[in-house]
């Protein structure tokens, strides 16, 4: 993991941080001597995050505007990696935690004044892709379904809150 743009004793707010991606991500920046909040639905089933001195938990969800806008405050940085999951379900759930919920940290981050956003999406963006072109960033993304227009749906309001507020 490559965290050479971080500062020391820098304050981070995680979300997903108890996901797929979160577990590696936590302990990594853990060991690199970092401090954070970690955005978790349930503390209670979380209790290895409790071994990391410097991470605070933080109970929520991406649907609570008011704990993640008060978790971001005097946070630096802003790692959102958190997101519904599944392979089939209701479009509206999707949209909701995945479109909205990413609207909500980055409208909290922005009025934060953090540093710095990374938002951490999913290649299933992509849909089909096309097999005579390399899958890179300038694949063009044809997502077909509830999920994956989802996350498409959140990548473009990341992209937004960059161009319109230097997020």
């Amino acid at each position: 993991l490559d965290v050479v743009w971080l500062e020391r004793s820098t304050m981070i707010f995680l979300t997903g941080g108890t996901g797929f991606l979160g577990r590696h991500l936590v302990p990594a920046l853990c060991r690199a001597g970092y401090s954070m909040r970690v955005l978790t639905r349930y503390p209670e089933a979380n209790g290895w995050l409790k071994r990391y001195p410097n991470v605070e938990i933080i109970a929520g969800d991406l649907h609570d505007t008011e704990v993640i806008t008060k978790a971001t405050l005097g946070c630096k940085y802003v790692i959102h990696a958190g997101g519904m999951f599944r392979f089939w379900g209701d479009e509206q759930a999707f949209a909701e935690t995945n479109a909205r919920g990413t609207e909500n940290v980055l409208e909290a981050a922005r009025k934060a004044q953090v540093e710095r956003f990374i938002h951490i999406s999913t290649i299933a963006v992509v849909g089909e892709p096309d097999p005579n072109r390399v899958v890179d960033e300038t694949h063009p993304a044809h997502p077909t379904d509830p999920y994956q227009r989802s996350k498409w749906q959140a990548e473009q309001t990341a992209m937004r809150y960059f161009h319109d507020y230097d997020l």
